[in-house]
């Protein structure tokens, strides 16, 4: 089996409703083997602010 390097990119609208998404997303994430390599707040790639970021966007690599 191959490697992969990037395997999702996956935004949530208006993380602001909650740590809890949050949390959760990185729980799956992890449960399935992933690792997260960047939480970016747009498709810009800046940083992701919970207060501000209108999306999460999940990098993630296995």
């Amino acid at each position: 089996m191959t490697d992969v390097n990037i395997a999702v990119i996956s935004a949530d609208r208006n993380p602001q409703k909650g740590n809890a998404k949050r949390q959760a997303r990185k729980h799956q994430a992890t449960n399935a083997g992933f690792h997260i390599t960047e939480l970016s707040g747009d498709y810009d790639r800046s940083p992701f602010l919970p207060d501000t970021s209108p999306y999460m966007i999940w990098i993630l690599q296995r």
